[in-house]
């Protein structure tokens, strides 16, 4: 959970979600999924 919540911060800082998700090593559809979910 701890990976996730710094994803969705680092999206709401204004980072690129590709760039993220290749950083995180996820896709971009499951990392739009969590940004969404998680940011709502």
């Amino acid at each position: 959970m701890d990976e996730r919540l710094k994803f969705v911060a680092r999206v709401l800082d204004g980072e690129k979600i590709a760039a993220l998700c290749r950083e995180f090593g996820i896709s971009r559809k499951t990392g739009q999924r969590g940004a969404i979910r998680l940011a709502a």
